[in-house]
């Protein structure tokens, strides 16, 4: 729970019921992200929505949609991290949204995602914004991590097809 320094003044102000106020209109206005990092599109939310059994969003406009952490996201004895959707499977989750294959840092608002639609460009491969200037960085698909395959050097799957691998 983030609370800031407003929300603990108005706590002691006005009382315990002003902060949950507070902080259930500052969720609403934060947008939402994927098990994979992508944020829901145009800034939506993850929900059980249509009867579903798992938490979900829409990343772009043409119905594509990707799964939610319902859970933390963790090791579970894994080399990866996984979360919880609600249903009885497990997903792919993590820092992996948080730097590009040069090991630049992501804009907090720009994790890294396919990010489809909201006039950003449709790559097909995990990008993100490194700077204010939008100069972008591929990212490990949220699936993978960069490490020797076998090959002498470190490489991870970036695009949505199985087999695109690049070098870092």
């Amino acid at each position: 729970l983030n609370v800031t320094y407003t929300m603990i003044h108005r706590l002691i102000m006005k009382g315990f019921l002003v902060l949950i106020l507070s902080y259930a209109n500052m969720a609403d206005d934060e947008p939402s992200f994927t098990a994979g990092n992508t944020m829901c599109r145009n800034g939506g939310h993850c929900g059980y929505a249509n009867g579903t059994s798992h938490s979900w969003c829409y990343i772009d406009y043409n119905g594509k949609w990707d799964y939610c952490c319902t859970t933390q996201c963790e090791n579970r004895g894994k080399n990866y991290l996984l979360c919880s959707s609600g249903s009885q499977q497990e997903y792919f989750c993590g820092d992996a949204g948080k730097k590009d294959i040069h090991g630049r840092n992501c804009l907090p608002s720009h994790p890294c995602g396919l990010h489809h639609g909201e006039n950003k460009p449709n790559f097909g491969f995990f990008w993100c914004y490194v700077d204010i200037n939008h100069t972008w960085g591929k990212c490990c698909h949220p699936d993978d991590t960069c490490t020797d395959k076998g090959q002498g050097y470190s490489s991870c799957r970036t695009g949505i097809m199985p087999n695109e691998h690049i070098a870092n």
